[in-house]
């Protein structure tokens, strides 16, 4: 597991991690232990499951200390048109949860190359996800 050195800032005290295992591709199934955050930082963890013949998506997103303990977190099921609106929508999901509760520093943790790399370059972002994604900036 690695982390891109150079985080996505998403405001002055949230910053957006990108997890890839050592060969830099992205997970396909997690089986890696968690990382905590740094002392005095909280970390949200946004992921989803999407099944391609019903298109229907389980998001979660949980909020954890750098002591491991479990702050907070929500899931919901939604329909969605593929897999990347569903990281998408959950990403959203999870700053919102932050909005509402402020945490003092903040770190997000996505498994998406391609979300990653939308939300740095908002513009470049396939039409399936625009809205979601300037949403996010």
């Amino acid at each position: 597991m690695g982390f891109l050195p150079d985080p996505l800032r998403m405001g002055p005290s949230v910053a957006l991690w990108l997890d890839l295992d050592s060969q830099g591709t992205e997970h396909a199934q997690s089986q890696q232990l968690w990382c905590p955050p740094k002392p005095g930082e909280f970390k949200f963890n946004v992921d989803a499951s999407f099944d391609t013949n019903s298109r229907v998506v389980t998001a979660a997103v949980v909020w954890r200390d750098s002591k491991v303990q479990l702050w907070d977190g929500c899931t919901r099921k939604f329909k969605a048109s593929s897999s990347l609106v569903a990281k998408a929508t959950a990403s959203k999901d999870g700053l919102l949860l932050a909005k509402a509760i402020k945490p003092r520093c903040s770190v997000f943790e996505t498994d998406s190359l391609i979300l990653f790399n939308r939300l740095k370059d908002p513009s470049s972002s396939p039409w399936e996800i625009n809205v979601i994604v300037r949403s996010l900036s």
